[in-house]
């Protein structure tokens, strides 16, 4: 929380929650290989800007979470077996919605985004 961080490469394998959790806070990463997070995989939250250039996530409820006026940038995203792989809402009260903003999402889900209202999800070119 409240960090300037930039990972080059995350591999993270059957957490009971989250794989990797983020809030108040500017991130970058470079990589991230994420399988078997009962929760979601990546969440974004609490007015946190979060850039992420390459992820493969799978076997997940969630793929990807942006919330309560978080931002992600999402250039390549590689979900397989994955409930939900992104998904932007309104948690708690005191903030708005969020947004991610993705280039490339490979995504096998039948249920590929969760878009609350007051939250936008974008493809950009």
């Amino acid at each position: 929380d409240f960090s300037k961080i930039k990972f080059e490469k995350i591999f993270v394998k059957n957490a009971q929650n989250d794989c990797v959790d983020l809030s108040y806070g500017s991130y970058v990463i470079e990589e991230a290989y994420l399988d078997n997070c009962e929760d979601k995989s990546i969440s974004i939250g609490e007015k946190s800007s979060v850039k992420v250039y390459f992820t493969e996530i799978s076997n997940s409820n969630f793929g990807i979470v942006s919330k309560d006026e978080s931002k992600l940038y999402l250039e390549q995203g590689s979900f397989v077996n994955t409930k939900i792989c992104l998904s932007v809402y309104n948690k708690k009260q005191e903030f708005n919605g969020s947004i991610i903003e993705y280039k490339d999402v490979n995504c096998d889900s039948t249920k590929k985004f969760d878009l609350q209202s007051g939250s936008k999800i974008v493809k950009i070119n």
